[in-house]
């Protein structure tokens, strides 16, 4: 065994010198290998992948050989063992002594060159062996070693951190501009009159033109905390950029309720839906409510969680589904509880959680503009206390351009 180990261990030294040589030669001309220097390189790489686990191999079972040979020479003489099957005691001496090592006691017995009898003195021997060392040993666990189990804490955070902002994403958005706290915008307060001429020469109807103007106030929203410098830097997960993704998800979820606000201050229209039989009608009444007042078609629909649940429960007298989300004959919409969006009566509606409870906003898109500027930090050190300010904030304004576009909805007393 040792004359193999050390002959793989020649040859691997062999394979590493001439491959470290050919990568000096390679270098030192600034080239790449050629054909045969890469074909002898590939070679010696695979050489050597293949060397090293026989030499780990090798080194493995000729320490077992020597452990093995330091256990029996520890073996008392064969004379003092119980022989089986009445067989005769072997001589005094260990019938392991008859073998150099434990690899010329393997090949023995794998050549058959060892009688029966011998065969049962050597397991006899073995047995003997492992009985009088054998004993049982003291169970060690990990509440023996506390100090050597660190505590390991999971670096993903089981929770949504969402910074949707489901109505302001429904309806239109436009940049805020970069300077001002007020911005004025146009509105039409009075259309121009056209008419049939009664006859030739007679007056054709006539009305002035107004645009009025219409202002919206630029709101500031923020928020802050100050950091110390061990929260900044000795946190895994990074503590900052967690505080900046919920800076960032209770900004959308305050700046997304104002802009509900302000379009329900500028609705003046109201219809309520009745019973889940009469849904199909009453979202129609709601629609031709927008054309006739401002002759646009309503293409936008937020709804509460309330409402929603109302749409994905509905049924008609049969116990058919108003709302499936599989695709029967004749329904009036679609929605999924697994799902944020739906349609009805071909009309994508969104769920926002932070509409107020059974209610719900149709409308033309154009109707409702939101102008957002964008998430903004700002930081100082805080120097006499090893710490850091940090604010988060953004500048924002509603623009209700088409009040009479939009329609507010109601559910009174549906209980899917």
């Amino acid at each position: 065994m040792p004359a193999l180990l050390d002959r793989m261990n020649r040859q691997m030294a062999e394979a590493q010198e001439r491959y470290r040589s050919l990568e000096t030669l390679i270098t030192g001309e600034d080239r790449d290998p050629s054909d045969i220097e890469r074909g002898e390189m590939d070679h010696l790489r695979a050489r050597m992948e293949e060397l090293q686990p026989q030499i780990i191999q090798s080194v493995e079972l000729e320490r077992r050989l020597n452990a093995s040979t330091e256990a029996v020479a520890t073996l008392p003489p064969s004379t003092s063992l119980v022989p089986r099957r009445d067989r005769p005691s072997a001589s005094s001496a260990s019938p392991f002594d008859a073998f150099r090592s434990w690899g010329d006691l393997a090949r023995a017995m794998a050549s058959n060159a060892l009688s029966g009898d011998e065969r049962e003195n050597l397991y006899d021997v073995q047995a003997r062996y492992l009985v009088e060392h054998s004993r049982a040993l003291v169970d060690v666990t990990t509440a023996d070693v506390p100090g050597l189990v660190p505590p390991i804490w999971l670096r993903d955070i089981a929770d949504t951190i969402s910074a949707a902002q489901p109505f302001v994403n429904a309806f239109s958005q436009m940049p805020l501009p970069d300077v001002g706290m007020t911005l004025s915008y146009p509105s039409i307060t009075a259309r121009p009159l056209v008419g049939k001429q009664v006859g030739e020469k007679t007056d054709i109807p006539s009305r002035k033109t107004v645009i009025g103007p219409n202002t919206a106030n630029v709101s500031t929203y923020g928020g802050g905390e100050d950091v110390s410098v061990q929260v900044l830097q000795r946190t895994d997960p990074s503590y900052l950029s967690l505080m900046l993704e919920l800076y960032a998800e209770a900004m959308a979820f305050v700046v997304d309720t104002d802009a509900i606000a302000a379009a329900n201050a500028a609705i003046t229209q109201t219809t309520e839906l009745g019973a889940a039989a009469d849904f199909t009608a009453q979202l129609a009444a709601a629609a031709s409510m927008v054309l006739k007042a401002s002759r646009l078609m309503p293409d936008t629909m937020v709804v509460s969680v309330e409402m929603w649940e109302a749409f994905a429960g509905a049924a008609d007298a049969t116990g058919r589904p108003l709302f499936p989300n599989t695709g029967p004959s004749n329904p009036v919409g679609q929605s999924s509880i697994d799902s944020v969006a739906g349609n009805a009566r071909g009309m994508t509606f969104v769920i926002d959680p932070n509409m107020a409870p059974n209610t719900g906003i149709m409308g033309a898109r154009q109707a409702f503009t939101s102008m957002l500027g964008p998430v903004q930090t700002l930081s100082a050190d805080n120097v006499s206390k090893l710490g850091r300010d940090y604010a988060v904030f953004r500048f924002a304004t509603f623009l209700t351009r088409r009040p009479d576009a939009m329609v507010k909805l109601t559910v009174g007393g549906i209980v899917p």
